[in-house]
């Protein structure tokens, strides 16, 4: 009998236990759903940071996207007006080229008008001079004949340089002439 009030109080002991042991898994059982709902509310939370990060990203690609479009369209638009300002830049030169053809042209014919000024005035002056050599042959000045041929190289020279703009060297030559002339 001993044995079996031994047995009995194990079974009471176990039953305590057992009772005491579901009691804590019941207060567990509890405790973890209260953390569950806890947590499942800051994962709500995330999703919903999640989601507002995804439609962000969203948004800024689309914006990346139209900067994209953007720098392209300007970078075409450069790229025209860098060919218009070539070919304005071309355009200039065209018209300055032909400006300084025109220039050099009309400067060409104001050197050849003077030198036929210059031709004609030296013409004149050697006709005159011939004109004098020869009422004046006898009482020439020795070196009156030396100027005569200087003048009419001068003369030959002039003629040579008729084709070539040099209306420094024409201008020199026709004051040398004038100062020959004078003294």
């Amino acid at each position: 009998m001993q044995n079996l009030r031994l047995i009995v109080d194990a079974l009471k002991n176990a039953t305590k236990t057992k009772e005491a042991a579901f009691g804590r898994l019941h207060q567990r059982a509890n405790q973890l759903q209260n953390e569950n709902h806890e947590l499942r509310v800051p994962k709500n939370a995330i999703e919903d940071q999640v989601d507002q990060a995804k439609q962000a990203i969203h948004r800024l690609g689309t914006q990346v996207i139209e900067l994209c479009n953007t720098f392209h369209e300007r970078k075409k638009t450069i790229h025209d007006m860098c060919v218009e300002g070539n070919q304005h830049r071309e355009q200039i030169q065209e018209e300055a080229a032909h400006l300084k053809d025109q220039q050099l042209f009309v400067m060409q014919r104001r050197i050849n008008r003077v030198s036929k000024h210059c031709l004609q005035t030296i013409a004149e002056l050697q006709e005159h001079l011939e004109s004098q050599k020869r009422r004046q042959s006898s009482t020439m000045h020795p070196n009156w004949s030396q100027y005569l041929k200087k003048v009419h190289s001068s003369n030959s020279l002039l003629c040579n340089n008729l084709s070539t703009p040099c209306s420094v060297k024409l201008k020199s030559t026709y004051d040398e002439h004038l100062a020959n002339l004078r003294g």
